[in-house]
């Protein structure tokens, strides 16, 4: 049975790739999921507001009180000595790397085309296989799309000239044409993958103290079916690599997300619901159902349920809505 399988030029021994999440902060975590059969491994993101706050710290407490008297100083420690935040996570990218037969991918979000290059090439030199970046950037004032889909693919451009290794875009689902700014990603930026999509935590209102909080929901199956949808229309229209993301709980959601063409499956929430481990589980169940229905390699089977070929496209189109409410049995509540 071949379960290899091709993401951004990597060869990986299946398509089954843990997403980032905290798990990847700890050395041993990584090498648990190796050994549980992850083919690769996003490493947890860091955040460019992360490093500027980092950085504003230091200087403060460099600075607090020196005015005062000069034996202030000596009340701190020597901050200029101190790993900075940026520091710590290359270091910890290095130490990944080392720690593993498998391919790690390093993950950015940054704030500014200076920040995309300055921290995009120094994770390179770490080691790592590949560079996973998220793009989303919150419009609160007024700007076009137009101007802000030019603006991701300019930096995409100018990045994947710059790198070394694979670049690979997580993109979120908000665009108002999926199609297009997947295209112009592929074939003007030549991205080397794509990850569809990235799946947001979004603030709530806390109506007895009046606070803004935030807390963490996991994923569920049903939200695998957005980015099912869009891989299966994409599929066979770009040359990047596809990976579906969100949702995947069991090996029948990787199983899916591979009928409708994608290349790998990011995974993340059933970890940290089920453990590590449960990456076996994943990969167990997939080589199960491939010999149930005779598949010899994953090729075979990767996008047998896209746009393009299944029988009736239009059950992945606005169509399919109707029958959806159809189906919907409500005679028992009247």
């Amino acid at each position: 049975m071949d379960m290899q399988a091709y993401y951004l030029g990597l060869s990986l021994k299946n398509p089954i790739i843990v997403s980032s999440n905290p798990l990847s902060e700890k050395i041993d975590y990584i090498k648990n999921m190796e050994k549980a059969g992850a083919a690769a491994i996003v490493m947890y993101s860091i955040f460019a507001e992360e490093i500027h706050y980092d950085d504003e710290f230091v200087d403060y407490y460099r600075e607090f009180g020196t005015e005062k008297f000069a034996e202030s100083l000596t009340y701190f420690p020597n901050l200029a000595k101190q790993s900075s935040f940026l520091d710590y996570h290359l270091h910890h990218l290095e130490q990944a790397v080392k720690a593993v037969n498998i391919p790690i991918i390093g993950s950015l979000n940054a704030t500014s085309k200076e920040n995309w290059f300055e921290y995009a090439l120094k994770m390179q030199e770490t080691g790592i296989s590949a560079l996973e970046i998220n793009l989303f950037t919150l419009p609160i004032k007024p700007k076009s799309s137009e101007l802000i889909e030019q603006e991701y693919i300019s930096i995409v451009k100018d990045l994947k000239a710059a790198l070394n290794i694979p670049l690979v875009v997580k993109l979120s689902p908000y665009f108002t044409s999926i199609t297009d700014i997947a295209l112009a990603l592929d074939k003007i930026a030549h991205v080397d993958g794509l990850i569809l999509f990235n799946r947001f935590y979004h603030p709530d209102f806390d109506i007895d103290q009046l606070k803004i909080k935030t807390d963490i929901q996991l994923s569920n199956p049903y939200e695998a079916r957005l980015p099912l949808r869009w891989i299966a229309i994409l599929y066979d229209q770009i040359k990047a690599s596809i990976a579906g993301s969100t949702g995947v709980h069991s090996s029948d959601d990787v199983i899916k997300y591979i009928l409708a063409g994608a290349h790998a499956i990011t995974c993340a929430s059933c970890l940290l619901q089920n453990g590590i481990p449960y990456i076996d589980q994943l990969t167990a169940g997939l080589e199960k159902w491939m010999k149930t229905k005779n598949f010899k390699s994953i090729d075979q089977f990767r996008g047998l349920m896209s746009y393009k070929k299944i029988s009736h496209p239009t059950e992945l189109e606005r169509a399919q809505y109707m029958k959806a409410l159809r189906s919907f049995k409500h005679d028992e509540l009247y």
